[in-house]
């Protein structure tokens, strides 16, 4: 029987595990910087194959080590940002949303994951331009999902979405505290 102890390790492991296996519908940095239209998965799956998606996969997994460099960069940045913000909020919730801003950056989540947005949002409380990108972002990944296929097309759409609207917000996040209104006597 697996203990207390062992559960936050065997979770950890399983989103390792998910994170490393490319998919049609994984949402974040990686999965954008992977995606090829050349290697898409209407080109590359093979019927014939025990693993007909083994091929879309190898290329993916190529793709993103290529693109490694470019990745870890981006995580850089967001990760400053993320300090810059964090320099000047104290509230406990406010360094939750923005840890959670970092999510789409550094990993690749299944699709329903990038709902985290929504907690991201949460910042919109101290600067409404937060609030207005994220609800743009969700407005943008219905449409896709209702005009776009065939699916892997539709997420790497998704993952751009997503990880430029992340990013708009560390930098909103980070720049200097809008001005506090003052009661009138």
């Amino acid at each position: 029987m697996v203990g207390v102890d062992d559960a936050w390790a065997q979770f950890l492991g399983n989103t390792l595990k998910h994170a490393a296996t490319p998919s049609a519908n994984l949402v974040g940095l990686p999965a954008a910087l992977s995606f090829r239209f050349s290697t898409r998965a209407d080109l590359l799956f093979d019927a014939t194959q025990t693993d007909a998606f083994a091929a879309v996969r190898a290329a993916r997994v190529e793709t993103l080590r290529a693109m490694r460099p470019i990745h870890l960069a981006a995580v850089a940045i967001a990760m400053w940002w993320v300090y810059r913000a964090l320099r000047r909020r104290t509230e406990c919730w406010m360094v939750g949303a923005l840890g959670l801003a970092l999510a789409p950056i550094v990993l690749q989540l299944s699709c329903y994951y990038y709902s985290l947005l929504v907690v991201v949002a949460l910042l919109g409380h101290e600067r409404r331009a937060i609030l207005s990108l994220v609800l743009l972002c969700l407005a943008a990944t219905t449409a896709v999902e209702i005009f776009t296929d065939p699916i892997d097309v539709r997420y790497a759409i998704w993952s751009w979405i997503v990880v430029v609207t992340v990013g708009a917000v560390l930098a909103l996040a980070e720049r200097e505290d809008p001005p506090q209104c003052t009661a009138q006597a």
